[in-house]
């Protein structure tokens, strides 16, 4: 009889420890969360944002635009810092749509220019000019299926970021997930 109580008694706290160790899971599909050292989690900032384009410079003025896209794309988010304040080495946890979804197709990191009391995330620069130099590496952990820890190369401090959704929703606009460092 004691047997049966010991190994009752351990298969609960072993039960306990396992559930202990394994983090909070977002209630939403494609929220990008601050995973914190208690397994609990934070909301990063979420807004809203419509891609935008202006035009650039065309190659000259005499209308050739030698090969070369003049356009820019960015995004523009309100209010010149975000209210979220992180350290450089958070984790962050995401619950994909499905758990068939590559993680490394759904999302980016991105440093975010800050405009007077905007910011912007550019998607496309003028003259076909690479916008990936301002992008974060980024390594998953898988938790469970379509469940990811993300962990980002070191960030620099004092700078806006922002996790974008790759691809274009219908409407034009997407869900940015914002904050800024310490």
């Amino acid at each position: 009889m004691k047997k049966v109580i010991v190994t009752l008694v351990m298969a609960v706290f072993a039960t306990a420890f396992v559930s202990a160790q394994k983090p909070q899971v977002p209630e939403f599909k494609n929220t990008v969360m601050v995973l914190k050292a208690d397994g609990s989690l934070e909301k990063t900032e979420k807004q809203t944002a419509t891609l935008k384009n202006k035009g650039g410079n065309r190659g000259g003025g005499w209308g050739y635009s030698f090969g070369a896209s003049g356009d820019m794309e960015y995004i523009t988010l309100q209010g010149g810092k975000s209210p979220v304040r992180l350290t450089s080495g958070t984790t962050f946890i995401v619950k994909l749509t499905d758990a068939e979804t590559d993680p490394e197709s759904a999302f980016y990191l991105t440093e975010v220019v800050v405009a007077k009391n905007t910011r912007e995330i550019y998607t496309k620069k003028d003259s076909g000019r690479s916008v990936k130099e301002k992008y974060v590496k980024l390594t998953y952990e898988k938790v469970e299926p379509g469940v990811y820890k993300i962990k980002t190369d070191p960030l620099k401090p004092e700078t806006e970021y922002g996790f974008v959704p790759i691809g274009k929703a219908a409407n034009g606009e997407s869900i940015v997930f914002l904050f800024g460092t310490n």
